[in-house]
């Protein structure tokens, strides 16, 4: 019979017979073509042919078993295409063998190419653009206490080869192995940008599992050497629990390297948290430089070994230059001013700009852990001189719990707000005043200009005081106190981005119930219709967690011109997470008597935190009264939901403009 003669039927049957025959069953679809198709011969209906990705979306094919009755592959059955002729097809012969062969002769050549390399490498000419050095040199050591003669159990000690480059601008940096700069051994590792215009963040990793050494504490330490470092370079560690979250990250915590600096030791030592199975740790390079790192070493160490990382304040004189501090907002705008100091040779000085006001404002802050001063009582103190500061120049303080790796509540915090900077002065000392409790409890200290005008800081200090010495700011309670203001404003943080434009105080004749009411009322003369201010408590939720709430309050006002903020937050242990229950912009305004309004808004089961915020923005006067919390039912509509917030704590200054904005609309 022909090629011809036979019907597109009788040849599909061959088939059937044939592959039965042959392998014990009829083949798949995919299988019969990767059989058939080296063999088929030349034709014009091999465009037909199911295209190679095509096959690979069929998945593994079923492994053939032997059977002595035919299958029904009714369906299963792919024919030929038309006027293919097929022919006799064997077995095809196992290619393991040959397979193993080959990745057996490729790993030798590699292997030896490698040793080959590793001999014969030698640094060869650095083609990365210049690098321009600073005149200051300037470098943070850890604190060391006499702890760097005290040995530990050596866990691992790394080899200049041994680091990955990672993060997410990696791209923009290289990293090479360097015989030339060594402290110790016969090489060292540098980081540095590929172009001297590129500006990224990149850093050098060497991760261990170590399971083993959950509850006990660590440190790693290192040498480094900088050159030109226009940002900052660090030594970091962080413990995890699984992979790939980053546990309690260290490397913004007093460890800057700036400048130009020759070979320094460089230490954290940090406390393993139980469960964590992994540790990793590496130098940070952010900017523009170039930084070697040598002699790296982790080791186990005894409790009698303290956590040295954020002991106590760095630099608090800025005699070392800004080094442990961290900048940001208009970076250009920070400085020393070897010219003007209360003490020493410089102090730090913050220029302002109007045209920058409630966007990027020059700051500068640093944060220490104080697990030394757990029960007791800090004062934290500053000198500072201002001259034409057109809106606010300060240095605050916020205190916290980081409660996990992603999450901290706010303890206490202040920023002068009652008691600001005038807009010109000579040198005076301002105190800030918190309690410290148990746990694992983080103080961010820093200074910021908004507006026009300078402002100088020196002589930073923290130090231990008696219970004798007030409190001040405000700071988080363990449930909602003095709602109706009959206790004055003592429990409530006055707070905005203008403490100058506005006045926050008590008013005893305008009440909607008992004693007195807050109030908040804007100098025409200075506010403008971005400006903000009011007043904020933020209490413990342990009595509402998985609840869900109703926050109501009378409100009255008179010749508003923005809007009156009322907003409640149930904070999650997400920094970037939680429920928010505000009134729509544009509810109060203008001049109205004395009515209730009420928030309903979920508190998440992982919340932390419930904030209260009364606020004016613009012009005119507010009053609020009578304000309570009760626990309502599920069928209580919300009138707020799931929203994004700003990581920053509520009462940091980011959060204070990021909250403007909100009120305006603009996110």
């Amino acid at each position: 019979m022909s090629q011809e003669d036979m019907t597109e039927e009788k040849l599909e049957r061959l088939l059937r017979d044939h592959f039965e025959e042959e392998y014990g069953e009829t083949r798949q679809p995919a299988e019969l073509w990767r059989a058939l198709q080296p063999r088929l011969e030349r034709h014009d209906s091999l465009d037909m042919l199911p295209p190679p990705q095509r096959l690979n979306t069929l998945g593994p094919p079923a492994l053939a078993r032997p059977s002595k009755s035919k299958s029904n592959v009714n369906g299963d059955w792919l024919p030929l295409p038309r006027g293919v002729k097929p022919t006799r097809l064997g077995r095809r012969p196992s290619l393991l063998p040959f397979a193993l062969v080959a990745c057996l002769v490729l790993g030798v050549v590699l292997a030896a190419y490698l040793l080959v390399r590793a001999r014969d490498e030698q640094p060869g000419p650095d083609h990365v653009a210049h690098v321009p050095t600073s005149e200051t040199t300037v470098a943070i050591a850890t604190p060391t206490l006499g702890t760097t003669s005290t040995q530990g159990n050596l866990i691992i000690e790394m080899a200049s080869s041994d680091w990955l480059l990672l993060g997410d601008d990696r791209y923009l940096f290289q990293t090479r192995i360097d015989s030339t700069e060594t402290y110790s051994g016969s090489s060292s590792a540098y980081l540095t940008p590929l172009s001297s215009t590129s500006w990224g963040d990149a850093y050098l990793l060497k991760m261990i599992n170590r399971p083993d050494l959950a509850g006990k504490r660590v440190r790693f330490s290192a040498y480094v050497k900088s050159e030109g470092v226009r940002d900052h370079a660090e030594l970091w560690l962080t413990t995890t629990d699984y992979l790939p979250k980053f546990g309690r990250f260290d490397g913004k915590l007093n460890r800057e390297i700036q400048g130009t600096t020759g070979w320094e030791r460089y230490e954290i030592t940090e406390d393993v948290p139980a469960g964590s199975i992994s540790i990793s740790f590496g130098l940070r390079l952010v900017g523009q430089g170039k930084v070697w790192i040598d002699a790296a070493k982790l080791e186990e160490v005894g409790q009698d070994v303290p956590v040295l990382t954020t002991r106590s304040l760095v630099n608090g004189s800025f005699e070392g230059g800004i080094a442990g501090w961290e900048v940001s907002g208009v970076r250009d705008s920070v400085d020393l001013d070897s010219a003007v100091s209360h003490d020493g040779s410089a102090s730090l000085r913050m220029r302002g700009s109007r045209s920058t006001s409630g966007k990027q404002v020059p700051q500068v802050k640093q944060a220490i852990q104080l697990s030394g001063y757990a029960g007791r009582r800090v004062r934290i103190t500053a000198y500072v001189k201002s001259e034409n500061v057109s809106r606010w120049g300060t240095i605050y303080a916020d205190l916290e719990e980081r409660t996990d790796s992603n999450a901290s509540r706010r303890l206490a915090h202040d920023d002068l707000y009652t008691r600001p900077v005038p807009y010109t002065s000579d040198w005076n000392q301002y105190s800030i005043v918190m309690d410290v409790p148990q746990g694992n409890i983080v103080l961010t200290v820093g200074a910021f200009v908004d507006g026009g005008g300078t402002l100088w800081v020196d002589d930073v200090l923290i130090e231990q005081v008696g219970q004798e010495v007030a409190f001040t700011g405000a700071q988080m309670l363990n449930r909602p106190i003095n709602l109706d203001f009959e206790a004055g404003l003592t429990t409530w943080l006055a707070d905005g981005t203008f403490p100058s434009g506005f006045e926050i105080g008590l008013d005893d004749k305008d009440v909607h119930g008992g004693k007195a009411s807050a109030y908040v009322k804007a100098n025409p003369s200075l506010t403008g219709e971005s400006d903000s201010a009011g007043l904020e408590q933020w209490f413990d939720t342990t009595q509402f967690r998985n609840q869900r709430i109703r926050v109501s309050g009378y409100i009255k006002s008179n010749n508003v011109s923005k809007n009156v903020l009322f907003r409640a937050v149930a904070q999650s242990a997400d920094l970037r997470s939680g429920n928010v229950a505000q009134l729509p912009e544009g509810t109060i305004y203008g001049r109205r008597d004395w009515q209730e309004y009420s928030l309903v808004v979920d508190v998440p089961r992982d919340s932390l935190y419930i904030s209260i915020m009364l606020s004016l923005q613009g012009q005119g006067e507010v009053w609020f009264d009578d304000l309570k919390i009760e626990i309502v039912d599920r069928s209580v509509p919300l009138t707020g939901s799931p929203s994004g917030l700003p990581s920053s704590p509520l009462g940091s200054l980011q959060y204070r403009y990021e909250l403007v904005m909100l009120e305006q609309g603009c996110t």
